[in-house]
């Protein structure tokens, strides 16, 4: 019977949308391995005063030197008029698809991820506009 491994990391995660691109929001993984897949939980700067923890989950794998995996937030959130980060409960499941490889120079992952909001309305054409924006993350062992 094999046991399972937990493995904490931590890290950051950058937005490329706006003039934000170089600011940092630092994040902590909880993770359970299972050979190569994992699962836990999610800690970041940006949303710990929003969700409880262990809501914000995770599941992924490894495949060699390549990483993928999901963070599920309980609902979507977004900053209001006054900055302040909201809760959107209209939108369940706020997923974002994060990928990368590592680095063993330096030791970490490091990639890119993405958030893809697909519940945009069919255009007249039968197409849809999706909205989508992707930044930088990188993590180490913690």
């Amino acid at each position: 019977m094999e046991s399972k491994i937990e493995i904490n990391w931590e890290g950051f995660f950058t937005y490329e949308f706006d003039d934000n691109k170089n600011e940092k929001i630092p994040f902590e993984l909880f993770l359970e391995f299972d050979k190569n897949s994992f699962t836990g939980y999610s800690v970041d700067e940006e949303t710990k005063n929003l969700f409880k923890k262990g809501d914000v989950k995770v599941k992924g794998f490894i495949d060699e030197l390549m990483i993928s995996f999901i963070i599920i937030y309980p609902f979507s959130y977004y900053v209001d008029e006054e900055e302040k980060m909201q809760i959107d409960y209209s939108i369940k499941n706020h997923s974002i698809e994060y990928i990368g490889n590592w680095n063993k120079k330096e030791q970490k992952y490091e990639g890119k991820y993405e958030v893809i909001f697909n519940d945009f309305p069919m255009r007249y054409d039968g197409s849809y506009d999706i909205e989508y924006y992707t930044g930088n993350w990188e993590m180490i062992k913690k």
